[in-house]
């Protein structure tokens, strides 16, 4: 009975999140990661490195399976969060939950099949990068007798990652203080800066505790097969790089190819992994202790009867937005900005540009992550076409309110930097905090959610946490002035399209 219970739970849940937009978007990015995964020595920038004054670069089969895991590894346990956070919150938006909670399906039974049905999402989109890089593996060596055994054996690492990752998604659902949307998003910056941590840790201390059980992203298992196919070539350690320019001065005149052998399997491996495995389901059980048995009733406030209602039209559309952009922001949320804010004043500005800017980014995502989708959540979609011009100047003014509290935000950073002279990063720094709102506005009206936004956007967070240059866009070289002109110009189509996507789909 209840392994019937577990199994309809997780069949209908599946199936009803993947025929959403976000999980074929994810797919179809999916496929385009696993295309840009492929190491390639001679592009500007090369998905992953290893030991390049020792090695030539990507010349056999086995780099495009390895660097696609690595990649990978590090990525999923992100995205993954972040697209599976909002389980539990659709089901109270359209009622489900109540239906369930009023049947005799228990809440392990529930949180079981939301479980094994997160679980599948993460292994199917993990299909799709597999079967993406070996059609790149045998596009790029067509005449490479290779083992599907050996490919496969090295995703194999990514696999244990996705319970702890889908647990943790989970069960920050089932928490009172984490249900509303501030507390969701409070949640996964948390959980954002706990996994840089982490990454940060398995690279400074790769056999640590941390390492060895809380490494979702599977590199260190990796790592040992790296140093094991590099060790009888060189003697030492391999020093392995993710997403590195090509300025690598070779000292080696005459470097030797590097073919990875197969991801090995030892006891003290499997062990850390299974451990990693039953963590993720403790985690589970222990959220079915906190998920309560009812959904508490919110209480709608009557403005007419308390006489607080108040014309729009006296306000403007600009003080509008301004309240929209801020109504799902906790006291919480202000005291933790505050303290970013003035903490990118005091701190050395390498730090700064490094990683408080970043995360201070991040933890505003939530004030304009439903610019695209604020209207098709709220039913008005159908209302606005019926005045003049709302569109155009509902966008124009909403991406202007967006691009203000971005700038505000980042005025630490930005005034710092042009005080130190570089006139050209203050200026990037304006650039970029136009960018946000204006790609929040674009993913929101395409993919009919915040979630794509979010997820998007934290990619772009990470990849500016590791790696230095995608900041620094200035004085790198001379090609990146291009960025002056590019972005901007991008900035303005996405907020143009979605302008006219709207008024031809209304």
């Amino acid at each position: 009975m209840i392994s019937t219970q577990i199994w309809f739970i997780a069949k209908s849940d599946f199936k009803e999140r993947i025929r959403r937009f976000s999980f074929l978007a994810l797919c179809a990015l999916s496929v385009l990661a696993a295309c840009l995964f492929v190491p390639n020595s001679e592009a500007e920038i090369t998905s992953i490195a290893v030991d390049a004054d020792y090695f030539l670069q990507g010349t056999n089969w086995s780099w495009i399976p390895m660097a696609s895991a690595l990649c990978t590894g590090m990525l999923l346990p992100v995205i993954g969060y972040f697209y599976l956070r909002n389980s539990l919150s659709f089901d109270r938006i359209t009622g489900t939950i109540n239906l369930i909670y009023t049947s005799p399906v228990s809440k392990v039974s529930y949180l079981a099949g939301k479980y094994i049905s997160d679980l599948c999402l993460l292994f199917l989109i993990l299909l799709v990068v597999i079967v993406s890089s070996f059609c790149m593996t045998l596009l790029h060596f067509p005449n490479s007798r290779f083992s599907i055994l050996h490919f496969l054996s090295f995703f194999i690492s990514i696999l244990p990652g996705m319970f702890l990752c889908s647990a943790m998604a989970l069960v920050t659902e089932t928490i009172p203080v984490l249900r509303s949307r501030s507390g969701s998003w409070t949640a996964g910056v948390l959980f954002f800066t706990i996994y840089i941590a982490c990454i940060t840790s398995l690279t400074n201390y790769p056999y640590g505790i941390i390492a060895r059980f809380f490494d979702m992203s599977g590199f260190a298992w990796l790592k040992d097969c790296i140093d094991h196919s590099v060790y009888y070539i060189t003697g030492n350690s391999a020093q392995v790089a993710l997403g590195v320019y090509r300025d690598t001065v070779v000292s080696n005149l005459e470097p030797s190819e590097l073919f990875f052998a197969p991801l090995f399997f030892t006891q003290k491996r499997v062990l850390e992994k299974g451990c990693m495995i039953v963590i993720g389901i403790v985690i589970v059980l222990g959220g079915s202790l906190i998920l309560p048995r009812y959904e508490k009733s919110r209480k709608m406030s009557d403005f007419s009867k308390k006489g607080k209602h108040r014309e729009s039209c006296g306000h403007g559309l600009l003080f509008t937005e301004l309240t929209l952009t801020f109504r799902n922001c906790s006291m919480a949320w202000f005291i933790v900005m505050l303290l970013l804010w003035l903490s990118m004043f005091k701190v050395n500005i390498k730090t700064v540009r490094e990683s408080l800017w970043v995360l201070s980014m991040a933890w505003s995502c939530i004030i304009y992550s439903d610019y695209g989708c604020r209207e098709k959540k709220y039913n008005l979609d159908i209302l606005l076409p019926t005045y003049c011009y709302a569109y155009s100047l509902q966008v124009f003014i909403r991406w202007c309110v967006g691009g203000i509290l971005s700038l505000l935000i980042s005025m630490p950073v930005i005034f710092r930097i042009a005080m130190g002279g570089d006139w050209l990063g203050s200026v990037a720094g304006i650039i970029f905090a136009f960018f946000v709102p204006a790609l929040s506005i674009f993913l929101g009206q395409f993919g009919g959610s915040e979630r794509t936004f979010e997820i998007v956007f934290l990619i772009i967070c990470y990849l500016m946490l590791n790696t230095t240059s995608f900041i620094n866009l200035p004085a790198i070289s001379s090609k990146k002035y291009i960025y002056f002109i590019f972005i901007p110009i991008i900035s303005f189509l996405m907020v143009a399209s979605s302008f006219y996507w709207r008024q031809k789909s209304s």
